[in-house]
């Protein structure tokens, strides 16, 4: 098992949350084919945000049902790439900015959803933001 040489008195305990507002994120990868809790497919977004923030250069993750083609479609044009009757190339996204509203979200403990001092402060994408031109 390796050492790290690290000084952990230096680490943070937790994840700090991305700020919420309107954030300009960077598409990293192609989505990735993934299944929900409830047995469904979706897809997950890696995004890293490219702003002159503080979270410049940070990951975020959106989770999307492939139920939820309005999500899809807006990710898309938000990305400057118009779907039509064929489909949607996902891999064509990979590389673009969008634009989205970002929040912060209290998640408390799957196994022990009563106890306060497990509650979780997470980022997650709230809506795409599509420039009507």
């Amino acid at each position: 098992m390796p050492i790290l040489p690290n000084n952990f008195d230096d680490v943070a305990d937790d994840f700090k949350p991305i700020a919420a507002g309107k954030r300009t994120l960077l598409i990293v990868e192609p989505p990735e084919e993934g299944t929900s809790l409830a047995g469904k497919p979706k897809l997950i977004f890696t995004y890293r945000v490219q702003d002159d923030s503080e979270d410049n250069g940070r990951m975020i993750k959106d989770h999307i049902s492939l139920e939820m083609l309005t999500k899809i479609k807006r990710i898309a044009m938000s990305a400057g790439v118009t779907p039509g009757p064929d489909g949607l190339d996902t891999d064509e996204l990979t590389g673009k900015l969008v634009e989205a509203i970002v929040t912060n979200q209290s998640v408390p403990d799957r196994d022990d959803p009563t106890n306060e001092d497990l509650i979780t402060i997470r980022s997650r994408i709230r809506s795409y933001v599509v420039n009507k031109d």
